[in-house]
This record gives structure tokens, C-alpha cells and sequence, in this order.
């Protein structure tokens, strides 16, 4: 298990009185053939595909982050993000939308994303381990 990977989560969420947390086990998959992406891109106004490289292949993980910092009231500007090609993302429904500052975690189906960002210019990190 040379490529094997540990991905570990903690989540608490607190207001005034309310307060839960989420601390699954850390998962360690073997991934057989480490390849991975791993990058910024700026993202408009109009749909477009994320530079994922050719090489990744689907069946590991994904993790976006909106490195904007906007602190404006309408939290923007949110980026949205589908698994299409740009040219059909008029047909898909996006399965993120990132407000500044932030991100997302989880099993990767597809390397074909395209991404649009709400009111202006956003950067988006990500990165995408093949299994």
C-alpha cells in the first residue's frame, strides 16, 4: 500500500446554545496509481471546464476551495460547480456552491467539471486524486 492516503475529518458547529459535532473514523483508501491535480484556476461569469489534467482518471477524490474573501453581505461571490463539460452545464445541475472561504470534500465520479462564478471573477482551488 505504497499510494495509500489518510483522510481525516472533524466537524463542529456551534450557535448560542446549539451545538453538534461529526467525528467519523479517518479512511485510508489504497490508491493504486497516485495522480493527481492539483491547482488554482479564476473562474467568470460564464460557464467554463476546470483545467483538470489528462492523465486523472475518476474513482478517487475531489476537494474544492473559493479562496475569494468577500465579506459582503450577499456572500458573494459564490462559485458554482457541475460535472460536465461547459458547453452542456445549461443542462446539468451544479452539485457545489462555495461561498468565500469555502470547500469541499468527497468521492470523485467524473474529471469532467466546469464552473461559473456568481457576481465577478472568483479563484477556485482544487485538486483531484485518481484511484
Amino acid at each position: 500500500m505504497s499510494a495509500e492516503i489518510n483522510i481525516q475529518l472533524n466537524l463542529e458547529a456551534s450557535s448560542g446554545n446549539f451545538r453538534a459535532s461529526f467525528r467519523p473514523n479517518s479512511i485510508t483508501p489504497d490508491m493504486a496509481t497516485l495522480i493527481s491535480s492539483d491547482l488554482s484556476q479564476t473562474i467568470g461569469v460564464t460557464w467554463e471546464n476546470l483545467n483538470i489534467g489528462s492523465d486523472v482518471v475518476a474513482g478517487g477524490y475531489y476537494w474544492f476551495r473559493n479562496l475569494d474573501t468577500s465579506t459582503s453581505a450577499t456572500w458573494n461571490p459564490s462559485i458554482k460547480v457541475a460535472s460536465c463539460a461547459a458547453t452542456a452545464a445549461g443542462t446539468s445541475t451544479p452539485f457545489l456552491n462555495l461561498r468565500p472561504g469555502e470547500f469541499a470534500l468527497g468521492r470523485c465520479v467524473t474529471t469532467t467539471m466546469c464552473a461559473l462564478s456568481s457576481t465577478a471573477t472568483a479563484n477556485l482551488q482544487f485538486g483531484i486524486m485518481s484511484a
